[in-house]
């Protein structure tokens, strides 16, 4: 372990809580559950060779896949990802993004490649995106997050991936 900490869990927002949303002036309704994960920013990742993060904890349940990550190419490749939003059963998340080794955390997005949803109306993984975040000292853990089209609505979580020596 890189003696970093994460933290994850989930929060409850209730009309008349502590909290509101505002857009472009409006106040959005009721959010529900808003899930979070965040931890220490990398001082260094990496600039050699690659790595497998694979889940370790978070909000999507029975997650699984990898994401793979080339530290010379900044290339960041998601393999056949799945887990539980709810009733929606979502397998093969593939995708491809490059982090921006500008910034500490070093984030990524993009969209899904390809994908299924058992109980979704009409999953749309080309327009279902994703994104992350390195933390830990050395970029041992990284955060992803998901937008997922239904066909009804949207689903969306965060998770933990570790590589060997993570926070």
């Amino acid at each position: 372990a890189d003696n970093s900490s994460v933290y994850w869990g989930s929060w409850l927002s209730a009309p008349g809580a502590s909290a509101a949303v505002t857009v472009a002036g409006a106040a959005l309704p009721n959010l529900g559950r808003v899930d979070y994960v965040f931890g220490d920013v990398p001082r260094a990742l990496p600039t050699a060779g690659s790595a497998t993060f694979t889940p370790t904890a978070g909000m999507l349940a029975g997650a699984q896949g990898s994401i793979n990550v080339n530290f010379v190419s900044r290339d960041v490749t998601l393999q056949n990802l799945g887990f539980a939003i709810g009733n929606l059963t979502f397998a093969g998340l593939n995708g491809t993004a490059a982090y921006d080794n500008r910034i500490a955390s070093a984030p990524f997005s993009g969209n899904f490649s390809s994908g299924t949803c058992t109980g979704c109306l009409a999953f749309a993984p080309l327009s279902s995106s994703f994104g992350g975040n390195f933390v830990g000292s050395q970029g041992h853990g990284l955060v992803l997050s998901t937008i997922l089209l239904t066909g009804n609505g949207t689903a969306s979580g965060v998770q933990l991936f570790t590589r060997p020596g993570g926070p």
